[in-house]
């Protein structure tokens, strides 16, 4: 019995770890934007209440291993500009590859846990460097996508904090695939909690009859 309701309890979880496409800017347009020696950040809305896990996003360099580092910064939204920054981050050697349909590098990286709403805004800044503001790495550019109805994303050639709309049609929106762990629904919560509570009534009452 204990076993069975065991069971129970890691098959419940496991359907919650799974992870879900929450963001998927993906349709390519050829077009790119440095993110070496200026800085950039694009928004995006979540689709569901989820824990951010991983980043992917296609870039254009020399060399695939040009991409030594990437620093990223994930802020709140302000009236369509960047609000507080909610977690940043550096990845050394972010594993990466060569998408042969559109011939561009692309790269993937862990991320959070980082709770995000799908009521909400918020914005991503990636930057090829070891902070936002290193300039000493290859020319990688991110790679652009078409056009959509999201805010339009935001530079600075100053390498201050991204500020102005690129506002050029086929540089508005930027490449990236946000998957997460979705946060479990309550009767969830509850079925597991109820089931280690009798587990662990099970285990007491055992004990006691060993006693």
């Amino acid at each position: 019995m204990k076993s069975a309701m065991m069971l129970i309890v890691l098959a419940t979880l496991a359907a919650q770890v799974r992870a879900d496409v929450l963001v998927n800017q993906s349709s390519l347009n050829g077009n790119s934007f440095d993110i070496t020696d200026y800085r950039l950040a694009d928004d995006f809305q979540p689709t569901e209440a989820a824990y951010l896990q991983n980043v992917q996003f296609w870039y254009q360099a020399q060399f695939q291993t040009d991409l030594a580092a990437v620093t990223y910064a994930v802020y709140a939204d302000n009236s369509g500009s960047l609000g507080a920054v909610l977690e940043t981050g550096t990845v050394d050697d972010p594993s990466t590859g060569y998408d042969t349909v559109s011939g561009l590098f692309f790269a993937d990286f862990g991320i959070g846990p980082l709770l995000v709403s799908p009521t909400d805004t918020y914005w991503l800044e990636l930057h090829a460097g070891t902070s936002l503001t290193d300039t000493s790495g290859f020319t990688i550019s991110w790679a652009a996508t078409a056009d959509n109805a999201t805010n339009v994303a935001l530079e600075n050639l100053t390498l201050s904090t991204p500020d102005t709309p690129v506002g050029v049609s086929g540089f508005d929106q930027y490449s990236l695939v946000v998957t997460a762990t979705p946060v479990p629904e309550p009767s969830t919560v509850s079925m597991v909690a109820t089931i280690g509570l009798a587990l662990a009534g099970a285990a007491l009452l055992r004990r006691a009859r060993t006693n």
